[in-house]
């Protein structure tokens, strides 16, 4: 089995760790995520960048479903570590944690700073 860092479980856990640490001050649902995660990988397309994350792409709808996926395999080990702490109000809620923000916070790549930037 190869492992592959693009489109997996790992980037997917750390594009919602980020997330979530950008807006530490509201829970998200899963929809909500896969939301604003999908408009901040292509944000050049909804007018909040000059240029997407993740390139120009015609097909980037068609990744709505997948994704979607990716984050709810992402969750799971994100709670489990105390990243992220998953709450029920109607349905799940997911918030970072300190421990989320640390981990997040000590992130420097170029990608991580834009991806919370936006």
């Amino acid at each position: 089995m190869k492992n592959e860092l693009f489109n997996s479980t790992f980037e997917m856990e750390l594009r919602v760790a980020m997330l979530l640490f950008a807006g530490e001050a509201h829970p998200f649902s899963l929809e909500r995520i896969l939301a604003m995660d999908f408009i901040a990988c292509y944000s050049k397309n909804f007018g909040f960048s000059d240029y997407n994350l993740h390139g120009d792409n015609s097909f980037m709808y068609g990744e709505l479903s997948r994704r979607r996926g990716l984050i709810k395999e992402a969750i799971g080990p994100l709670v489990y570590r105390g990243i992220v702490e998953a709450k029920i109000n109607r349905g799940y809620l997911y918030q970072i944690t300190d421990i989320g923000k640390d981990y997040i916070a000590s992130l420097e790549s170029e990608y991580s700073k834009e991806y919370r930037k936006i």
